[in-house]
């Protein structure tokens, strides 16, 4: 059989475009270190799929769980700060029921307690990055603390509770639904305009009124006139310990729900762990299915970029193709 020029030309450039795209698969393979499995078995392909959805799967929920350590951070915050408050408050009160104390003296614990209302209030206000309100439930967008005007017929300022019962929640891992909320009213006794605002604002009140003459924020205006000076007196005490037991029964709400934030933050850091670990798994699966070994691969790539420039310079050399002078 005669062997033509066209022969060898055509016989070469098969090896030509053999060696290209052998190299342009390994190319691929290296840079996403992913075996190239076109023509390859259907059902180590579907095995290759099925990992890689399972990873992308682990790999939302991880992301799901940053998203809901960050909020439970925000709010496990929020909840320390209005702890801090309570505690303070607390001890305002004790000082307050000191029988020895004047007028001006229990007046200057009253400032006191305004300040810390005001403190306590805007915490309860408070909103994540988003401008999401964190203790107003499911209606995020609400301001959930707002002050009533007028004042009540008792002459009280009150404040009414606007967002609703609900806790948002994120998925974060198979079936885990993971509270990143908590609603309000659970946390500072919120039922309509009954909450810790409302009674503080009332044991202000009561701290900047004289005992003599008392006029309880908490009665009516016909209560008040009725009573005489013991029952001045024994109202305001009255006061002072109901004011006691609302900012005591509102610390214990604050200390639980900070409890179970924590809690959920440590729920967070063992699945962390656990999909680090299925991470790791699901690398192993691929690598053994459908990974390559790097190493080998890159020394493959380089050999058949070697075997391609020889095939090259070989090429011009026997059909004497002046395209080659150039390249």
């Amino acid at each position: 059989m005669r062997i033509t020029n066209s022969m060898i030309f055509n016989q070469n450039v098969v090896q030509l475009n053999t060696l290209q795209s052998s190299l342009a698969i390994t190319q691929q393979e290296v840079s996403t270190s992913k075996k190239d499995l076109t023509g390859q078995n259907a059902t180590l392909a579907s095995q290759v799929m099925n990992i890689q959805q399972m990873q992308d799967i682990n790999t939302q929920y991880t992301n799901n769980r940053v998203s809901a350590r960050t909020s439970l951070q925000l709010v496990d915050g929020s909840l320390q700060n209005a702890a801090n408050v309570l505690t303070s408050l607390s001890t305002l009160v004790v000082r307050a029921q000191n029988g020895t104390l004047g007028d001006s003296d229990r007046s200057a614990i009253g400032g006191q307690v305004q300040a810390d209302l005001t403190q306590l209030l805007t915490i309860a206000n408070s909103t994540d990055g988003a401008g999401n309100y964190i203790f107003s439930g499911y209606k995020s967008g609400t301001l959930p603390f707002v002050q009533q005007t007028p004042a009540n017929a008792a002459g009280n300022v009150t404040y009414n509770y606007n967002g609703d019962q609900g806790q948002t929640s994120v998925e974060v891992s198979q079936g885990q639904q993971m509270p990143t909320s908590v609603a309000g009213s659970s946390v500072f006794g919120a039922s309509g305009s009954t909450n810790i605002f409302s009674q503080l604002s009332a044991l202000a009140t009561t701290l900047n009124s004289p005992i003599a003459g008392y006029q309880s924020p908490n009665l009516t205006a016909a209560q008040n006139a009725a009573m005489t000076s013991a029952q001045q007196s024994a109202q305001y005490a009255q006061d002072l310990t109901t004011a006691s037991a609302a900012i005591s029964q509102t610390l214990a709400n604050v200390t639980n729900a900070n409890v179970k934030v924590g809690d959920n933050e440590q729920q967070l850091n063992s699945l962390d762990t656990l999909g680090a670990n299925l991470t790791i798994s699901y690398q192993q699966m691929m690598s053994s299915t459908g990974g390559i070994n790097e190493v080998e691969a890159i020394t493959e790539l380089n050999q058949q970029n070697l075997a391609l420039m020889a095939a090259e310079k070989s090429f011009a050399q026997v059909s004497n193709l002046s395209l080659f002078n150039y390249i």
